[in-house]
């Protein structure tokens, strides 16, 4: 896109396998492409030639930040100011025996980091994978399909987003195209049943409903329940399950996100997919009670959502023969025979 169309010339990428290589090191630190600016590394060419992986123990980085990128950030702690600086834990990424090891790519990435100095914004993006990122997850603030490094740490386990940004690039669709940078994805076609989309495109689509789902939790995680459903419907609606297949897990976590939201139309809408899913798995697979997704989790969750207590008794019932005696299961079918004889009792006095 770069080279082609002039898309972004002033942006620099840096591709992480090839950072373990001397002669694409280089080029990144000495030659500046359609005048973008160099990629600034504090190493000499002759270093970056005997470059290698290096001996590694985790430790505690530090990196500067001047009091007007804190400022810029919104970070006014000054317990936190006052350091000048952030840190995290590097630890290291590959091991040759017992021998504790750091990659080319991460001495390069951090080399990187250090010598931009907050002058110049540093992403990784969300396809890296985590260990890549040499620590820095709480730093790392998403911002569609990229997280950018910024002073700020993350006050909790939760995603870390920009609210703002991810909102534009998710709900708006420019017109026309651009060569600058103007927020906004274009899922042009996607929700085109007539379409056909390979198995790359519906693999590379999922990282389009990450962002849609990271969005969706942050909200929850603050309680918006009504914008948490509206994130929701708009990745249905852009990147329709019916066109783009949705494994069993996601539509499990997605239904539970509906749930959580109160979205009961949309949570029956899914799981009236699911479940059939999920019985069917159990029955040709009735030993399946040790993944993280099993029929009998999944199954049980669905039925307790919607108190479907007879149900939930012949679940475990089938659980129980395949683990005859043991008395957790009993336990469960006696609670779950309880609560079935008194919904019943229940709508018989209604009645």
């Amino acid at each position: 896109m770069q080279d082609v169309e002039g898309v972004r010339r002033d942006v620099r990428v840096a591709n992480l396998s090839l950072l373990n290589t001397p002669w694409y090191i280089k080029q990144l630190k000495n030659t500046a492409p359609y005048g973008s600016k160099k990629v600034a590394l504090d190493l000499e060419d002759n270093e970056i030639d005997k470059i290698g992986p290096s001996r590694w123990e985790p430790r505690t980085m530090r990196l500067p930040v001047p009091q007007i990128v804190f400022a810029q950030a919104g970070v006014t702690d000054t317990n936190i100011t006052n350091k000048g600086s952030i840190s995290w834990l590097m630890n290291n990424t590959t091991s040759y025996g017992n021998i504790k090891v750091v990659r080319v790519q991460d001495i390069v990435a951090l080399n990187i980091i250090q010598a931009a100095k907050w002058e110049r914004p540093v992403y990784y993006a969300v396809t890296c994978s985590d260990d890549s990122r040499i620590g820095l997850e709480d730093y790392l603030q998403m911002e569609g399909m990229a997280f950018r490094l910024v002073p700020k740490k993350r006050d909790k386990p939760a995603y870390y987003i920009n609210e703002d940004l991810m909102r534009q690039q998710l709900f708006n669709e420019p017109e026309g195209y651009s060569k600058t940078y103007q927020p906004g994805f274009k899922f042009t076609g996607l929700n085109d049943s007539t379409i056909f989309l390979d198995e790359n495109h519906q693999r590379l689509s999922q990282n389009y409903r990450n962002s849609f789902l990271r969005l969706a939790i942050f909200y929850l995680d603050q309680n918006k329940k009504d914008k948490a459903v509206e994130v929701l419907d708009e990745m249905e609606k852009k990147l329709p399950r019916k066109n783009i297949e949705m494994r069993y897990e996601l539509l499990y976590d997605i239904s539970n996100l509906y749930y959580s939201a109160n979205a009961i139309e949309q949570y029956n809408s899914i799981i009236s997919e699911l479940e059939p899913i999920m019985v069917s798995r159990l029955e040709s697979n009735p030993r399946d009670f040790q993944q993280q997704y099993n029929p009998y989790v999944v199954l049980r969750d669905i039925y307790e959502n919607r108190e479907d207590y007879n149900k939930l008794v012949d679940l475990f019932t089938r659980l129980e023969n395949e683990i005859p005696g043991d008395a957790n299961i009993q336990g469960i079918i006696s609670r779950y025979t309880a609560l079935a004889k008194s919904k019943q009792e229940a709508d018989s006095t209604k009645n």
